[in-house]
């Protein structure tokens, strides 16, 4: 079986947990021996070579629609459908996102297809097309339900660790607490700069500026006091080391599905902050302290709350059940029914 697996074509230019999952997925899969390979969109992709294609963020239906008319084989997508607008202009604002994008050269064209068609009935034929649908928590697949016609029942599947995030390492003095994301709005990093502002509490901000919001860095770099400090995008090992120096990972999000780095940070010993607003709430729900996210004194609640709380660590058979190994089992089961 070979697999084609195809994502944005700024999937590694803006890094983000969709590019940790991709990755993590084709390594997995290869390790399997299953033959796979990613392709971004815009790339020219010999389609005919494979007998899956494997397609990630339903949210940017512009990185497919090109090339259905090519696709011959049966599609399996991972959804990622964050839901950044929950108004009736939603989709409105998606399309006029996903054009202004290409407009100011943070991505690449989207297709005369899905200019024509628009956002809404874009996303619905991905959804036609798709043969499987995967989402990582049971909300996500309820949103899914909710917002589009779905004859199909989604997948849900969980994200994994990286097998570094399995080895043992020397428990070490932890201080401090970390936010990790790409900054924009949706992650909300500017609660935890104004928190940490008033607590006097050292706050690392991990993540690169995305590319269509360079004022919300710009403020949220206003924002900070001597406290906080801003640090890029990671590759794995680095923000394994951080991830073993910080006490807390805080999660400000307004929006997530699962929450990828959550599940890094508990692997590696963080007390867990975290949004309440996390689709992963009921994996999370006795390893984490919640807060809201629009209120600042709930935030400093949780952090009290969480100060004061001993850290619980993944057993050793919890981190075996989250390796990308085992995850992948499931998503090799998916392949094998189409």
């Amino acid at each position: 079986m070979k697999v084609l697996l195809l994502a944005r074509s700024t999937l590694y230019t803006q890094p983000g947990g969709d590019t940790v999952q991709i990755v993590e997925t084709t390594k997995a899969l290869n390790a399997a021996r299953i033959e796979s390979d990613i392709f971004l969109k815009g790339e020219s992709i010999p389609f005919m070579r494979y007998d899956i294609v494997h397609f990630f963020n339903l949210g940017r239906p512009a990185d497919i629609l090109p090339y259905l008319p090519q696709i011959r084989v049966p599609i399996v997508v991972s959804t990622i459908f964050v839901e950044y607008d929950k108004s009736r202009f939603q989709n409105l604002i998606e399309y006029v996102k996903t054009i202004g994008r290409w407009m100011n050269g943070s991505d690449s064209y989207p297709g005369w297809l899905y200019i024509q068609m628009r956002h809404k009935k874009a996303v619905q034929l991905v959804i036609d097309r798709a043969k499987y649908l995967i989402t990582t928590t049971p909300k996500e697949a309820k949103r899914l339900k909710a917002n589009w016609t779905i004859d199909k029942t989604p997948r849900t599947i969980p994200l994994g660790l990286n097998e570094l995030y399995h080895k043992k390492h020397k428990p070490q003095e932890k201080k401090g607490a970390l936010v990790v994301g790409r900054l924009e709005s949706l992650k909300n990093q500017k609660a935890a700069i104004l928190v940490s502002n008033d607590l006097k509490l050292p706050l690392k901000v991990i993540g690169n500026p995305a590319r269509n919001q360079p004022k919300y860095a710009e403020e949220c770099k206003k924002l900070a006091g001597e406290s906080v400090s801003f640090l890029s995008f990671m590759e794995t090992e680095e923000l394994i080391s951080e991830y073993r120096k910080a006490e807390f990972l805080i999660l400000p999000s307004q929006f997530e599905t699962f929450g990828l780095v959550a599940l890094e940070a508990w692997s590696q010993g963080c007390k867990l902050v975290l949004s309440k607003n996390i689709e992963s709430y009921d994996f999370f729900k006795d390893k984490a302290i919640f807060f809201d996210p629009n209120d600042k004194n709930d935030l400093i609640r949780a952090l009290d709350i969480a100060k004061n709380s001993a850290s619980s660590p993944p057993s050793k058979s919890e981190l075996e059940s989250l390796s990308w190994s085992t995850i992948v089992n499931e998503v090799e089961r998916i392949y094998e029914a189409c």
